[in-house]
């Protein structure tokens, strides 16, 4: 009888191949996102939205206030008239922000402070998700003006949170060349592996990671980061990214269909397909080459 369990897991084999051919085939086959749906979190229906999606992924409390206050004071630092206070939607060519403006008008409201970014927003928010040995290799040389908000303002760092997991978790990593993004991805679990850091696994909320490699330095950096909330809207999964845009660019959070409208979202405005002396991009979930990801397909202007 035994000898005859070989026909069930060949079979399962093959269907499982099959299945992962025809991922591949629907990702290559969607077409590039145009239009996105998102809000700068300013109207209160859009805060609670937010607050839903936080709850019920189990963020603490304490966490959800922090970040709640920390919108609050850049909504009331900036002009918003022209950002989106509901969910609105918007040609993806057509998301841009006037940093320069925002910048004059944060500091004039905080002279001493540069505020929050990307890096310092995720890390506060996920921090419960976080595993990070103590004695993790620090390589910081890209994170000067995080570390100086983080010490003018210890408010984002919660709990047992410090700097120092900070700046392990955003570190460098030096790696050749590889040949292709899931050698980029190994170089990542490898590192991440041997400097003690993990992330908890959790479906409702997951850590989304832009890397780059920069050719001149032999390195990857983290190029933008943010958080994923995936929930079920009429018996079908959407995907919420929450993200700070950078330090005087605002909050925003942007309803995606599937992980490759998302993909084309990070890459279009954040990451680079090409190789050689430009920076390769790819996306991580957690500690998982994205699925869905994919190098941009031919973009079409509005």
């Amino acid at each position: 009888m035994k000898r005859k369990l070989w026909l069930p897991v060949l079979i399962l084999s093959m269907m499982l191949a099959l299945a992962g051919c025809k991922k591949e085939e629907d990702v290559a086959n969607q077409p590039m996102l145009e239009v996105i749906e998102y809000t700068n979190i300013i109207d209160s229906s859009a805060t609670t939205q937010l607050e839903t999606l936080m709850k019920d992924a189990g963020i603490s409390m304490e966490r959800q206030q922090i970040l709640l206050e920390h919108i609050s004071q850049m909504n009331s630092s900036v002009d918003t008239e022209g950002l989106a206070s509901i969910f609105e939607s918007a040609h993806i060519s057509k998301m841009t922000y006037n940093p320069d403006i925002m910048l004059a008008e944060w500091m004039n409201r905080n002279p001493t402070f540069p505020g929050y970014n990307d890096r310092i927003t995720t890390f506060s928010l996920f921090g419960d998700y976080l595993d990070i040995a103590a004695d993790s290799t620090v390589r910081d040389v890209n994170l000067e003006m995080d570390i100086l908000a983080l010490q003018t303002d210890t408010s984002a760092l919660v709990g047992t949170d410090n700097l120092q997991k900070f700046k392990a978790l955003y570190s460098t990593i030096p790696t050749e060349k590889a040949e292709g993004v899931n050698g980029y991805a190994a170089a990542v679990q490898k590192d991440w592996k041997e400097r003690g850091i993990s992330i908890k696994d959790d479906e409702k909320i997951r850590m989304i990671t832009l890397f780059c490699y920069d050719a001149q330095t032999s390195e990857l950096y983290a190029g933008h980061v943010g958080l994923i909330f995936p929930v079920e809207e009429d018996k079908e999964e959407v995907i919420y990214f929450l993200e700070k845009i950078n330090f005087q660019e605002p909050y925003q959070l942007t309803r995606f269909a599937n992980r490759t409208e998302l993909s084309d979202y990070l890459m279009y405005k954040y990451g680079s397909s090409k190789d050689g002396d430009a920076a390769v991009s790819f996306i991580m979930e957690n500690n998982q080459l994205m699925e869905g990801y994919r190098q941009l397909p031919e973009t079409t202007e509005e």
